[in-house]
């Protein structure tokens, strides 16, 4: 059995996200070409491994004496995934204590089955091993680990390229650490050439120095993943129209690869999609636990949108500022640490071109209001919710307008009079019998005029060709926006101050 297979380093996609952008890694480092396993193997564990900042010692048996050396350990955050250790090594007891007889020195190796089989990533016949996490931390070796990889209950084999691409990847991604306890990992997936591309000209240039917190830099970011994503999109479209960073040639290639640019007429939209693993890091050993693994699709659309609100919140000295501002704003700190769901599901439901309208309610009613620090939402978010709501949730312009005014006025009238009954009662309607009663009732409680475009239903218990129950959400956010910008003391409009 050859134990140095030769493997081939080439653009041949093995459609597998993690193992792929360890190709472009490996594309990138070595060029295309055939290479010793090994040879790969050891290169990449050089690259991995660090100086720690402490010293240990070992005794040397030529000079009979104790050698001081700087200790190496795993850079992270591979070091939340492999758990390699040196174990080559004699020891021997020198006054009383043990040391080793050489530096630590900890080894990848590669453990090849007896007989051959079907690689379980790219289908190659031939030599396979076992993974275990260091090699592909999707897949673990069931006595050791939970198996997170869907489709695999017996481990996974794979062949000495995707083997040894497995280990290249941890070279290869853009990751956070938020509060030391959940670790976010991100990558993209696409044409190897594409992947290539983007690394070299663009991730490269944005990322940071390594550090324990992570290498890329965002505006924001918390405990769940699709806030993160969001983020992390928010920071790589920013660079797209103007960079302080890129060059115009490489603001042009991430315009080309997100599918984004405007010259190309008939674009089929994204090159590339993006990865999110997430997961918690647990136990004295600081070990990976994957907990939710997303993938985004509609990048050039989601840009599309981001231009939306860029160009929505032009009154703005910095619009991509305040854009920032919208989402950052989603938090409620509860028991000396920052609350992020109400985010984290507004996100979710804008990666998925669903309707985040609830969780902004929600956000208002159980985070903002319950807290200490009941401000309304600031400025620009009511900008950014009408362009949703126009361009992806297809709401009439005069319907929006119409639910902002009234909306403002009830939330004026119940703050001034110290009444929230109506409020609450609109927020809880469950059906459209309920909704039309509330706004009776607000009527002549607050002696106001119901916009008659508000309680005309068509078929379906639909109101300007948008569901009720959506209708009634909006109002609501409108509403109690007001509500918490009178007790603020604001003026008339849509939240704090402009770019506060």
């Amino acid at each position: 059995m050859n134990t140095n297979p030769p493997i081939k380093v080439d653009y041949t996609p093995t459609g597998n996200f993690w193992i792929d952008n360890g190709l472009v890694h490996l594309l990138i480092k070595k060029g295309p070409g055939i290479y010793p396993a090994n040879d790969l193997l050891r290169e990449l564990r050089n690259d991995l491994l660090q100086p720690t900042g402490k010293m240990d010692q070992y005794y040397d048996q030529n000079t009979k004496q104790l050698v001081t050396y700087p200790k190496l350990g795993w850079i992270a955050p591979a070091s939340h995934f492999i758990k390699v250790n040196d174990t080559s090594s004699n020891k021997i007891s020198v006054a009383g204590k043990e040391y080793r007889t050489a530096p630590a020195n900890p080894e990848l190796n590669l453990k090849y089955k007896s007989k051959i089989a079907d690689c379980e990533i790219c289908g190659t016949h031939g030599l396979v091993v076992d993974t275990s996490m260091w090699i592909f931390p999707m897949v673990a070796a069931v006595d050791k680990f939970g198996n997170f990889y869907s489709g695999s209950k017996k481990g996974t084999l794979l062949c000495p390229r995707c083997a040894v691409a497995g280990v290249a990847c941890y070279l290869s991604l853009l990751w956070v650490v938020q509060g030391r306890q959940t670790l976010h990992i991100f990558l993209f997936h696409g044409d190897l050439k594409d992947l290539e591309l983007l690394r070299k000209e663009v991730i490269d240039y944005l990322k940071l120095s390594e550090s324990k917190a992570g290498n890329v830099k965002l505006p924001f970011y918390g405990d769940y993943p699709h806030e993160t994503i969001l983020a992390l999109l928010l920071e790589l479209f920013s660079h797209i129209g103007s960079s302080k960073t890129l060059s115009d040639e490489r603001r042009k290639i991430l315009a080309s690869i997100f599918g984004v640019e405007t010259a190309a007429v008939g674009s089929k939209g994204s090159k590339l999609s993006l990865y999110c693993l997430s997961g918690s890091i647990e136990g004295t050993r600081q070990v990976f636990k994957a907990r939710h693994l997303s993938n985004i699709t509609q990048l050039h659309a989601l840009y599309k949108l981001y231009e939306g609100w860029i160009a929505a919140l032009a009154d703005s000295q910095n619009p991509k500022q305040a854009l920032t501002q919208v989402f950052r704003q989603f938090t409620v700190s509860q028991k000396q640490r920052e609350e992020t769901i109400w985010r984290e599901k507004i996100a979710w439901a804008i990666l998925e071109f669903s309707d985040p309208l609830p969780y902004v309610e929600d956000y208002l009613f159980e985070g903002k209001l319950r807290s200490d620090n009941k401000t309304p939402l600031v400025w620009g978010t009511v900008n950014v919710i009408d362009y949703y709501c126009k361009e992806v949730l297809s709401m009439e312009e005069k319907l929006i307008k119409v639910l902002m005014g009234f909306g403002s006025n009830l939330g004026k009238q119940s703050a001034e009079k110290k009444d929230m009954s109506v409020l609450y009662a609109l927020r809880n309607a469950k059906n459209v019998e309920e909704y039309l009663k509330v706004l009776n009732d607000a009527q002549f409680r607050f002696e106001m005029m119901v916009p008659r475009e508000i309680v005309e239903l068509q078929e379906e218990s639909k109101i300007f060709n948008t569901p009720w129950v959506r209708v009634k959400t909006l109002l609501s956010i409108y509403a109690m926006n007001s509500y918490l910008r009178t007790l603020k003391g604001g003026n008339e409009g849509q939240g704090g101050e402009k770019d506060e």
